[in-house]
C-alpha cells in the first residue's frame, strides 16, 4: 500500500465533522438497507458463460455469487438502469447475427428477478463494442465501438428495445504508438448531466470529441473538439462531477487521470490538473482501466492493471486533486469496479484471478480497507447495480 503524505487530512477536518455528527444515523440508515444484486459481465472465452448476478449485504460486506442470470457471448459492459426491469449488454465481437461487427442486446428481468430473457438484439456497426451509456431521459442508447473506431446511438422504445438503424460516427487518425494507436478507437460515449453534448473518448487518436444533442429528436449535431490530451497518452473514459461543472479523464497508457472544468454552453473542456495514477519509481508495465467518483463526489478512484491496484484521491471544490494512497486490490488484472450508493464499499473486478474483492471506504479519508471478503466470478470484467 502506497499511502499519501498525512497533510491530507487536515484539509478533510470539516468533513470529519459532519461524518462523525452524522455517522449514528448512516449506521441506523445501513442497518435498514436490504441485499443489493449486481450483475457482473465478463469475458467468455474460458469457464464463464455469460452475466452472473452477485447478492451484496451492505450491513455485512458478504458478497456471494448466485449463479449465471443469461448465456451471452463476450458481455463486457452492461447497464441496468434505475428502475426499470430491463439490462443492455454488448456482445464485444468482431461479427453478430453473421454481420460484420458487434452486438447489443437487451434483456428483461422474469418474475422472479432471478432470470434475463432476451428482449432484443442489434448490430452496432463497428466491431468490439465496449461501452453503454443511456441518456437522461432513457430514450437513447449509445454504444461505443473500440475497434470500429466509432459509435452508434440507437433509439429505444416505450419498453425498451432496441430501434434498429442507429445513427453512426465514424473517427479517423492514430497516434504515436504503434501498437495501441494504429487507428481511432472509440472507448467511451456518454452524456454530459445536462445532456447537451455526447461525448465520445477516442483512445486511438488521443481526443475527447463532443456532439451536440438533439434531447427532444435524439439527433447528432457536428463534432467538435472537447480536449486534445498529450500524444500517446491513450484516453479511456469519462466521469462528470454529480455537483460541480468538473469531468476527469482516465488515459490509460500514460497511466494518469485528468481534473477537467466544463461551462454550460460549450462542449471544450478546461484542464485543471493532471496526476500520475502510479507510484514514484514504478518502472513495470501497467494500463489504467475504471475510473469513479464516490456518490458525493469527494473521492476520486482509477485501477491500474499491472500493478493491479486502486489510486484513490481527495477532490477538492475546484477540481484539484490530492493522492489519498494506492491500494493493491488483491487481484489480477483490476479492469472494473463499482461503489455502493451510501459511499461505503468499493468491489473491484479482478479479471485474470476470477475475483470480485470488497473494500470498506473510510468516510472521513477515503482510503479503501481490505474487509477479507470475495466471490469467486470467471474473468469479471464489469460490475453493475441493480436498482
Amino acid at each position: 500500500m502506497v499511502k499519501q503524505n498525512p497533510s491530507i487530512f487536515f484539509t478533510l477536518l470539516f468533513t470529519a465533522f459532519l461524518c462523525a455528527c452524522g455517522g449514528q444515523e448512516s449506521t441506523e440508515q445501513n442497518k435498514q438497507v436490504s441485499t443489493m444484486k449486481i450483475l457482473a459481465g465478463t469475458y467468455t472465452q474460458g469457464k464463464s458463460e455469460g452475466i452472473y448476478q452477485l447478492s451484496f449485504d451492505p450491513g455485512t460486506g458478504a458478497l456471494t455469487n448466485e449463479g449465471l442470470a443469461v448465456k451471452t457471448e463476450q458481455p463486457s459492459f452492461l447497464i441496468a438502469p434505475k428502475g426499470r426491469d430491463i439490462v443492455y449488454a454488448v456482445d464485444e465481437t468482431d461479427r453478430f447475427n453473421e454481420e460484420p461487427g458487434g452486438g447489443v442486446s437487451a434483456f428483461r428481468w422474469d418474475e422472479s428477478k432471478r432470470q434475463l430473457t432476451l428482449v432484443n438484439s442489434q448490430n452496432t456497426g463497428g466491431a468490439h463494442p465496449c461501452y453503454l451509456s443511456l441518456s437522461e431521459d432513457g430514450r437513447f442508447l449509445s454504444v461505443a465501438n473500440y475497434t470500429g473506431g466509432n459509435f452508434a446511438v440507437f433509439g429505444l422504445s416505450a419498453n425498451g428495445e432496441l430501434i434498429k438503424d442507429p445513427q453512426l460516427r465514424q473517427h479517423e487518425g492514430s497516434g504515436p504508438n504503434a501498437n495501441r494507436q494504429e487507428a481511432p478507437h472509440a472507448h467511451c460515449s456518454t452524456w454530459r448531466p445536462d445532456g447537451k453534448y455526447l461525448y465520445v473518448v477516442d483512445l486511438g487518436i488521443d481526443e475527447v470529441v463532443a456532439y451536440p444533442f438533439g434531447q427532444s429528436n435524439g439527433t447528432l449535431g457536428d463534432r467538435a473538439t472537447a480536449i486534445k490530451v498529450a500524444a500517446g497518452s491513450g484516453p479511456r473514459l469519462l466521469t462528470f462531477h454529480p455537483t460541480q461543472k468538473l469531468a476527469f479523464l482516465v488515459n490509460e497508457l500514460s497511466c494518469t487521470v485528468l481534473s477537467m472544468s466544463y461551462e454550460t454552453d460549450s462542449p471544450v473542456f478546461s484542464p485543471i490538473q493532471e496526476e500520475s495514477t502510479l507510484p514514484a519509481g514504478f518502472s513495470g508495465e501497467n494500463t489504467c482501466a475504471h475510473i469513479q467518483l464516490s456518490p458525493d463526489g469527494r473521492f476520486l478512484y482509477v485501477s491500474n492493471r499491472g500493478h493491479d491496484s486502486i489510486a484513490a484521491y481527495a477532490v477538492s471544490p475546484d477540481g484539484k486533486l490530492e493522492r489519498v494512497e494506492i491500494e493493491p486490490t488483491l487481484g489480477q488484472h483490476p479492469r472494473f469496479f463499482t461503489i455502493t450508493p451510501d459511499g461505503r464499499y468499493l468491489l473491484v473486478a479482478n479479471r485474470d484471478s476470477d475475483s470480485v474483492v470488497v473494500f470498506r471506504i473510510d468516510q472521513v479519508s477515503g482510503q479503501l480497507e481490505p474487509t477479507g471478503i470475495q466471490a469467486e466470478v470467471f474473468s469479471p470484467v464489469c460490475l453493475q447495480l441493480v436498482d
